[in-house]
């Protein structure tokens, strides 16, 4: 169920998309799935989407399609669609 929050769900799979990203098996320090921990259970909006998106670009250099903050987007999508 997708809640429109970074709940467990949410960040395990900001977590596995930053895996893909990076090609390591554990996320980087200060990464997007850190800065997804440090605002567990807070809804998604412009903030916590803006947050990970920046460390994703210190990872990535860029925003990555289908990447961390994609997955956030995604949820947030998928929460006011239910």
């Amino acid at each position: 169920m997708h809640t429109g929050t970074l709940d467990g769900q949410t960040i395990s799979e900001i977590n596995s998309a930053e895996k893909d990203l990076t090609g390591q098996s554990a996320p980087v320090r200060g990464g997007p799935t850190a800065q997804a921990q440090k605002h567990a259970n807070e809804p998604i909006n412009a903030e916590t989407l803006h947050d990970i998106t920046e460390r994703e670009k210190n990872v990535a250099g860029d925003r990555v399609k289908g990447c961390p903050t994609a997955t956030a987007q995604s949820d947030l999508a998928k929460s006011r669609r239910s």
